[in-house]
């Protein structure tokens, strides 16, 4: 079988086929985002927001499952998986910091007309620079690594730091469309984005070390 032939197989494997359907997922959530803080519906838009994102995790947990349970890993997938992973959740705070989330990292609250006491959670400029530019960092170190034959796969680190962008990106969204009256929720969701970009930073300089020993030929 020539490699075009090959290539064209492994891309129509079950795997890779959830994995372009989630790269669709990501480009709707990226709009739902904008109904949401463009039209007079954004409770309901952030609600689909939501659901969208959760479905978008179950397909990046099914694609990797059976990938593994069939031995259906491909090239492609090595490579799509985590750069749909990347685009979903650099988007997400991306848009997060755009619209009118942006300001000051911190617990803010207002009065509406009717006089009710809404908090509102921000994501600041910097916070999506630290996110965006660790993800670009550590794709250039890993991709550096792999043309010298040089394993260098995720780690519990980088997978902690996905889960806590994930809960926070979840939080964030629910908060908007339901919960924005809740102090205590609007607290949560604050510490949440926090740890997001806490464990973010921490996970790129041990992955930086981790780097620098792998390769220098040292232990990984």
């Amino acid at each position: 079988m020539s490699e075009t032939k090959r290539g064209y197989v492994d891309l129509l494997k079950i795997p890779n086929l959830v994995t372009m359907f989630r790269v669709l997922l990501a480009f709707a959530f990226f709009l739902f985002i904008h109904f949401a803080s463009s039209t007079g519906e954004h409770r309901l838009w952030y609600l689909i927001a939501l659901g969208t994102f959760l479905l978008a995790a179950a397909t990046d947990w099914l694609d990797g499952f059976l990938a593994r349970k069939y031995d259906m890993e491909t090239a492609f997938g090595r490579i799509a998986d985590p750069f749909v992973d990347k685009l979903l959740v650099c988007g997400a705070f991306i848009l997060f910091a755009f619209y009118h989330l942006k300001g000051n990292p911190y617990l803010r609250s207002v009065e509406d007309a009717a006089g009710t006491q809404k908090y509102f959670v921000n994501v600041a400029i910097w916070m999506v620079i630290v996110i965006v530019g660790r993800e670009f960092l550590i794709s250039a170190l890993r991709g550096y690594a792999e043309s010298r034959n040089i394993k260098f796969g995720a780690n519990v680190w980088g997978k902690q730091k996905m889960i806590f962008q994930s809960a926070a990106i979840c939080a964030i969204l629910l908060h908007q469309a339901a919960l924005n009256y809740h102090i205590g929720f609007a607290i949560g969701t604050t510490i949440l984005l926090w740890l997001a970009v806490g464990w973010t930073l921490l996970s790129g300089i041990l992955y930086i070390q981790r780097a620098a020993r792998v390769l220098s030929n040292g232990p990984a």
